[in-house]
């Protein structure tokens, strides 16, 4: 496998990394929260036409490829960025995928004022979805209600229950209007569980690109402390050691994230995904008991 990145996808990674190394900093992601939402970022992120890269030529997109977005969503997980592109992305592409009936989502997934989508990743119950990553900040929200993939537009509760993660998730009424149906049957089955593989990939690149920071700042942190106090060497050496293996460890996913990447008809579902993060070391890093902390 080819891991080097094309010079289109580093300039990409450059571009992406720029932006969100000056507009989400640790002050703008506190900030945002509880929410977990920044809509500033958001709209300066738009003109960066990534969800149009996500869509195909047929869709109006600009036909970019999986591997790409994963790229992109590594750096949001690095910074943390409070926006819910994976999300958007994720609906755009399943309400591309359904056709027609799916046009008018994805038109205004690619306007320049556009806002977050989202997608229930459990089928509704009774016609509800529960806690939709984005529900608490997008309008649109395409969940599975019975045999029908729907569409339900309706204006978003701009509030969360308290979560971990400070992420905007609601639930959310699928039975609500103005409603409309993308697909029923084995189609809307097919269609969301595809809907739901991509976004369990595209999150797992957000948590190795969090991982990766993680670990890249442990090793800075150790650096800047051995050569503040001779007497810390002998133990720093030791953490930076443990941190450079877990970075091996994050770069061995980075590249089994990119085999699944380009195949995301892959089954089962990524299976990994879940149990990486388990082995990263971050509590290696930055131990508590030194004054210091990591928690992800």
């Amino acid at each position: 496998m080819d891991v080097a990145l094309t010079p289109e996808q580093e300039e990409l990674v450059a571009t992406v990394t720029a932006l969100l190394s000056k507009e989400s900093t640790a002050e703008r992601v506190r900030a945002a929260e509880p929410l977990g939402f920044d809509d500033d970022l958001w709209r300066k992120l738009l003109p960066l036409e990534l969800v149009a890269m996500a869509l195909p030529e047929s869709a109006g997109g600009y036909g970019g490829m999986f591997e790409d977005l994963v790229l992109v969503c590594e750096q949001l997980g690095r910074r943390l960025a409070p926006v819910p592109l994976i999300e958007t992305i994720v609906t755009a592409r399943v309400a591309a995928a359904a056709g027609e009936a799916g046009q008018g989502i994805v038109a205004g997934a690619l306007e320049r004022d556009a806002r977050p989508l989202a997608t229930a990743l459990r089928p509704a119950q009774e016609g509800r979805a529960v806690l939709v990553p984005a529900g608490a900040v997008a309008p649109i929200v395409v969940g599975l209600d019975g045999d029908d993939l729907v569409a339900v537009e309706s204006e978003p509760p701009l509030d969360a229950p308290p979560n971990l993660g400070c992420l905007p998730l609601a639930d959310r009424d699928l039975r609500a209007e103005p409603r409309a149906v993308l697909a029923s049957g084995a189609d809307a089955v097919a269609l969301h569980d595809r809907a739901v593989q991509e976004w369990k990939l595209l999150t797992a690149a957000a948590l190795v690109g969090l991982s990766a920071e993680a670990l890249d700042m442990g090793v800075r942190a150790y650096g800047d402390r051995g050569r503040a106090s001779p007497r810390l060497r002998s133990g720093v050496g030791r953490r930076r050691r443990s941190c450079r293996s877990g970075r091996a460890g994050v770069d061995g996913v980075r590249l089994r994230g990119g085999e699944r990447a380009t195949d995301v008809d892959l089954e089962p579902p990524l299976p990994w995904w879940l149990r990486v993060h388990a082995r990263v070391r971050h509590p290696a890093v930055l131990p508590p008991r030194e004054g210091m902390g990591a928690r992800v």
